[in-house]
């Protein structure tokens, strides 16, 4: 990791026309704002890495768009806090308003994300990251837009994330480094809050699922870690599974082959002793078995042909 792998991005509209600057500084960290009828005050001051871009937004009443045209940028997960002010973020079919202190991830994918600021001054953080654990809500049965419910937890993220904004690039490659770990952690305590939220009243089975979907990445994933993480015997965790005609050990291996199924579409060229790693498995062989596996649960049944006689 490099010094260049970062920039620090710095930019300021403060009347009708967007000037070409701060358009290329906007473009920068990932945001494409429409053109203003009115006087317009925004202020941008970002941090971008190889993986994350943190941005601090001051604006006045606004409309803009989060860039996902880029694979890397459909990669990833995106953070949005809400400082102060009112906002709206619409995503395909999926809308949301927000006032001062919510906090939303947003799964990743190509889909626009739009964005509107209605008060006279708005501050918002906006944080955007590529993880692995980001990418299992890369599904289209997660909601695009997700509320973040631990003010604990968002206020950390928030305070850290508001940081990297400010910050300068690191002086160093080691640095470097230790910051993109730093952004790592950050993303991991607001994305487990999507992945397992907390509900008194979900049952063993889905509670596991969602376990197993955070952890699938950790090659030494057992049934018998799963058990032991809800305090069941490993027999009582079967069961459960069996009355949804599952096994645990299969869900694991299908939720390391959804991981490894997006690595690869991401990046064709990708090494499959790479994807297989960063995917849960301990050889391209294994994972090669479960893809096979997955597409063949995905592919719809063919029909029977009838021969007359």
């Amino acid at each position: 990791m490099t010094q260049q792998e970062f920039e620090r991005i710095r930019g300021n509209w403060l009347n009708t026309d967007q000037p070409p600057p701060f358009a290329r500084a906007a473009a920068h960290a990932g945001v494409r704002f429409s053109q203003a009828a009115v006087p317009t005050r925004i202020s941008i001051s970002a941090l971008r890495g190889p993986n994350f871009i943190s941005t601090w937004l001051e604006c006045s009443p606004v409309e803009a768009t989060f860039l996902r045209d880029l694979p890397e940028r459909q990669a990833r997960s995106l953070f949005l806090f809400v400082n102060s002010g009112e906002v709206r973020l619409s995503v395909g079919r999926m809308s949301a308003t927000l006032d001062r202190g919510a906090v939303v991830a947003l799964r990743p994918g190509a889909e626009t994300i739009r964005f509107q600021a209605f008060d006279d001054q708005s501050d918002v953080l906006v944080f955007s990251i590529k993880s692995m654990l980001g990418l299992t809500m890369r599904r289209p049965d997660e909601p695009a837009i997700h509320m973040l419910p631990e003010p604990s937890l968002n206020a950390f993220a928030f305070g850290a994330c508001f940081g990297l904004a400010q910050a300068l690039p690191p002086s160093s490659s080691r640095v470097g480094r230790e910051l993109q770990d730093a952004a790592d952690a950050v993303a991991r305590s607001l994305l487990k809050q999507w992945v397992m939220p907390r509900d008194d009243h979900a049952d063993l089975r889905e509670e596991a699922l969602r376990f197993i979907r955070v952890h699938a990445v950790d090659q030494a994933l057992t049934p018998g870690k799963v058990a032991i993480e809800f305090g069941v015997s490993e027999r009582k965790l079967q069961a459960v599974f069996q009355q949804a005609d599952e096994k645990v050990v299969r869900v694991i291996r299908r939720s390391r082959a959804e991981l490894a199924s997006i690595l690869l579409d991401d990046d064709p060229d990708c090494d499959p002793a790479l994807a297989a790693t960063r995917s849960g498995f301990t050889s391209a062989k294994f994972m090669r078995a479960a893809l096979s596996e997955l597409n063949a649960e995905e592919r719809p049944p063919r029909p029977l042909v009838t021969i007359s006689p």
